[in-house]
């Protein structure tokens, strides 16, 4: 079942001056209630009320949030500089003025700055110079270790060179020495049988003798090949020797060698790092003082609005906004939202804005900012510091998109934020929605019959003072209710709908039954000039969906 007494204190909530005033307005009723209770007489004639119908017309209905906001540009620039204890020479511009991007806004004195720079390069182009020098240097450096490596190696590979030949020409001559003694070896024996064999024949004494002599001779010529023969053997080994040596000593120079050309080449690499390292240095020196030239020269990075202008020529600038740009083609309403509101808002939501400046016309905008995070906060206690309550605020930016030449930086906004809308659909008044027994949604519409402006329904027979009759308070009003009952049930008919949107004071139906045009019942009161009142609508088995009634429309 729907509580319409929710629903009213809800747009209670949304507009406080209203609550404030229903509580001076419901005191006030009281007291009222009591004057006519102590005046009125059992006696007093009935006053009851026609009965009450609207129109079940299309609308296009909308939720809406109330808040107020400030204009402020959409884009914005508070210019600043990085430049410190610089003198302003001259400020172009003043607040008001029109400005482009790339506009000179104003410039700062660069005369030591200029000097410095100039100091700044001259060091520059000698660190360059000298870094030149020592590079060529350690490049020459590396070309003299490798002409003298080149040098080393041509000398050493001879030096192999030669040793392998004098092992050749040993070997060589110590086969020829081991031939020529083994050839006096068997010469000495051949010698050696000889003699022996005159002797054991009994030779002659002189043919022993030159035989004798042959022998000594073979025997001395042995002798003779065979110490040629060891020394060959000993140059041999000798030449081995140099040669092992020579190609020991080239594979050392070798690596010595290398070495020494890897050396030069570190040389000249660490000679290059160096200078980089020496030039770093100098290079940030003249860029920073270049990038700090550049700075001395102020302009506007767009289009814009000037709107504050905080320093004048002469003064000294420490730190702080120069020169504020806004841009004044597109502005945004920045608004504070409570904390019971903002999860109803989001981006892309729909706002109607108002101004004083604008007057009664309505400019559209768009939420495009929603913060997740409370701007502020405010608390409340009772007395006697029994309860308190903090609240905290959401800000929230709305994009305007109706142009409006009207409107300036500053001026204050009230934002009808579009919760929910539908268009062109069929509503009647809050109140005429019910529910019958079975819970269904349900309005009661005359069926043939006339309205308010009317009067009596066709067919029913008047009652009461209309019929002429003169009754008296209780009695009165006793027998009137059923009457009404009865006449209103005669000329009405029930039609289930669906339910919709629903505002603070319309809310839409859906029904195949129902058409634009047709008169819904909604609730009376009747009462009487004594101490009886009565509320009355179709006794149809069901009831009222909540509590009061909505209230005036809102908006469109």
């Amino acid at each position: 079942m729907r509580n319409k007494q929710g629903k009213v204190w809800n747009f209670i909530k949304r507009h406080r001056k209203l609550e404030i005033s229903l509580v001076l307005i419901v005191a006030v009723g009281v007291v009222i209630v009591q004057v006519v209770s102590a005046m009125g007489s059992k006696t007093a004639m009935p006053v009851d009320l026609p009965q009450q119908t609207a129109a079940v017309e299309r609308r296009d209905l909308m939720n809406t949030l109330s808040a107020t906001g400030t204009i402020e540009s959409q884009e914005q620039k508070e210019i600043s500089s990085t430049l410190q204890n610089y003198e302003v020479k001259t400020v172009n511009v003043a607040v008001g003025d029109q400005v482009q991007e790339g506009d000179v806004l104003l410039e700062f004195d660069s005369t030591d700055l200029e000097d410095s720079l100039q100091q700044a390069r001259d060091e520059l182009s000698v660190a360059q110079a000298q870094n030149s020098l020592s590079l060529k240097s350690a490049q020459r450096d590396l070309e003299s270790t490798k002409t003298n490596v080149e040098y080393q190696t041509q000398s050493d590979d001879q030096k192999v060179e030669n040793a392998e030949q004098n092992l050749d020409a040993a070997q060589s001559k110590a086969a020829d020495a081991a031939a020529r003694y083994q050839a006096a070896v068997d010469d000495k024996n051949a010698k050696k049988t000889a003699l022996d064999e005159a002797t054991a024949a009994q030779a002659a004494q002189e043919e022993i003798e030159a035989l004798t002599k042959a022998y000594e001779e073979a025997s001395a010529a042995e002798q003779s090949a065979k110490d040629a023969s060891e020394s060959a053997d000993n140059a041999v080994t000798t030449a081995q020797n140099n040669y092992d040596s020579a190609v020991t000593d080239r594979a050392k120079s070798y690596e010595s060698n290398v070495s020494s050309v890897e050396k030069q080449e570190d040389s000249v690499t660490n000679q290059k790092l160096n200078n980089a390292t020496n030039l770093t240095k100098q290079e940030d020196s003249v860029q920073t003082y270049e990038e700090n030239l550049e700075k001395c020269t102020v302009t506007a990075p767009w289009a814009g609005t000037v709107t504050e202008v905080n320093v004048e020529a002469g003064d000294t600038y420490t730190s702080g906004t120069l020169v504020k740009i806004e841009d004044c083609a597109g502005f945004v309403v920045t608004a504070n939202i409570d904390e019971y509101d903002i999860s109803k808002i989001s981006q892309g939501m729909k706002v109607y804005i108002k101004t004083d400046a604008t007057g009664d016309e309505e400019l559209e905008g768009e939420v495009t900012f929603v913060s997740p995070v409370p701007v502020s906060s405010s608390s409340s206690g009772a007395s006697g510091g029994m309860t308190t309550s903090t609240d905290a605020s959401y800000e929230i930016k709305v994009s305007i998109l109706t142009p409006a030449e009207e409107l300036r930086i500053g001026m204050t906004a009230k934002l009808s934020i579009v919760l929910e809308s539908v268009e062109n659909v069929l509503a009647v008044p809050y109140d005429a929605v019910q529910q019958n027994a079975n819970g269904d949604s349900v309005i009661y519409v005359l069926d043939g019959g006339k309205g308010q402006d009317e009067g009596i329904p066709d067919g029913v027979e008047p009652e009461g003072a209309q019929a002429g009759e003169t009754q008296t308070g209780e009695t009165a009003g006793k027998q009137k209710a059923p009457a009404a009952d009865q006449s209103v049930q005669q000329n009405q008919r029930e039609i289930v709908v669906t339910t919709g949107l629903e505002t603070d004071y319309y809310i839409e139906v859906q029904s195949d039954e129902l058409t634009e045009g047709m008169q819904v019942i909604t609730p009376t009161y009747s009462t009487t000039t004594g101490t009886n009142s009565s509320f009355s609508m179709p006794d149809m088995g069901g009831g009222m969906m909540g509590g009061g009634g909505g209230g005036m429309p809102m908006g469109r």
